[in-house]
C-alpha cells in the first residue's frame, strides 16, 4: 500500500512529507506492538511469581499474621497490576475523538473499517476511494490515530510497571519474613 501512495504523489515537497509520515506510521505501530510484548511478558511473570510465592510458601506460615497480611496485600496489587495491564492491550475505542479534523474528513482507505465504510466491501467503490484520497491527510489522520493508543498504552503500562514494583517489593518483603521465620 505504501509503494501505491507514494506513486501518487507528485510534488517533491508532499513525497518527501509523505514519506517522512509514513515512516512515522510504522515506527508509532513498532511501539505498540512492543508496548503489548512487554505488557504480556509482565502479567506472566508477574502470576508466576506471586502464584508460587502465595500459595506455596505462604501456606506453610498459616500462624505468622504478618506474612499473610503481606500476602494479600501483594494479591490486591497484583490484580490492580494485572487490570493495569489489560488496558494495555484492550484500549478504549473513543481514543481518537481527541484529534481536531478541521475540514478535513477522513476516508478511510488507509486503514479499511468495514464497519464505518460498509460500501468498501464494493472493489471498484474502494478503489475510486483511493485514486480521490488526499493520502498526505490520510497518513497523517492514521499517524495521529495510532499516536493515541501508543500514549494510552504507555500510561497503562507505567501505571503496570510501578504496580509490579510494588507487588514485588511485598514479595520479597514476604520471603525475608519467611525466612527469619523458619530460622527462629
Amino acid at each position: 500500500m505504501t509503494k501505491y501512495i507514494r506513486r501518487q504523489v507528485d510534488d517533491d515537497g508532499n513525497k518527501i512529507s509523505l514519506e517522512c509520515l509514513l515512516k512515522t506510521l510504522e515506527e508509532t505501530q513498532q511501539t505498540i506492538r512492543a508496548y503489548d510484548v512487554k505488557s504480556e511478558v509482565l502479567t506472566i511473570i508477574l502470576t508466576l511469581i506471586v502464584s508460587i510465592v502465595n500459595f506455596n510458601m505462604v501456606s506453610e506460615f498459616k500462624s505468622c499474621y504478618s506474612i499473610r497480611f503481606l500476602s494479600l496485600v501483594s494479591l490486591v496489587l497484583t490484580i490492580f497490576s494485572l487490570l493495569a495491564a489489560g488496558l494495555v492491550l484492550f484500549p478504549r475505542k473513543n481514543l481518537f475523538k481527541q484529534i481536531i479534523l478541521g475540514t478535513y474528513k477522513p476516508k478511510f482507505t488507509y486503514f479499511v473499517d468495514l464497519d464505518i465504510v460498509p460500501s468498501f466491501r464494493n472493489l471498484d467503490e474502494y478503489l475510486n476511494q483511493v485514486d480521490s484520497t488526499d493520502w498526505k491527510k490520510e497518513v497523517a489522520y492514521e499517524v495521529l490515530k495510532t499516536s493515541c493508543i501508543r500514549d494510552h498504552k504507555h500510561r497503562w503500562f507505567k501505571w503496570a510497571s510501578m504496580l509490579s514494583g510494588i507487588t514485588l517489593t511485598v514479595i520479597i518483603g514476604i520471603l525475608i519474613l519467611a525466612a527469619g521465620a523458619s530460622y527462629g
